[in-house]
């Protein structure tokens, strides 16, 4: 869904007011019976628009939960302390996901992120949780859940 707004070269903001009307793809989305999505990859902050757009009543879609940009795409983010404050500045933003990403993908299989970046962003995401919804924390640490998306070759 969001990916349409980047092939139609939309900006959001310059067509907000255009798009108070049934914006197609989230519409179709929703007609279609699914309820509740998540965009782990939303650039210049798309998705998190059109995520607020449809909390707001003003584009009918269903449910979004958004990550912003990625961390890590780039490569090395300069230690530990520059990966906490990628999470801060994502969760300032208004993130409702973190997506880290590791490395290439398939095609690409090279380490983006070192380890110790991974593991200080997923304490700083898991501690921004914790502040923000404790009992949910506790459910998932209770139940060992976790997320661990993969890519997978066509």
């Amino acid at each position: 869904m969001v990916e349409v707004v980047r092939v139609l070269g939309l900006d959001p903001a310059a067509h907000a007011s255009e798009w108070r009307r049934p914006f197609v793809p989230p519409y179709a989305t929703l007609r279609a019976g699914v309820t509740s999505v998540r965009d782990l990859g939303g650039s210049a902050g798309v998705d998190i628009w059109l995520r607020d757009g449809i909390g707001r009543g003003e584009i009918l879609g269903p449910r979004m939960q958004a990550a912003g940009n990625q961390i890590g795409v780039g490569g090395p983010l300069g230690g530990p302390g520059a990966a906490r404050d990628s999470v801060v500045q994502h969760a300032q933003a208004g993130s409702d996901v973190i997506k880290l990403f590791a490395n290439g993908g398939v095609d690409a299989p090279v380490m983006l992120m070192p380890e110790s970046e991974m593991a200080a962003a997923a304490e700083e995401a898991e501690a921004a949780q914790a502040e923000a919804d404790p009992a949910a924390v506790a459910d998932v640490v209770a139940t060992a859940a976790d997320t661990k998306p993969y890519a997978l070759s066509p």
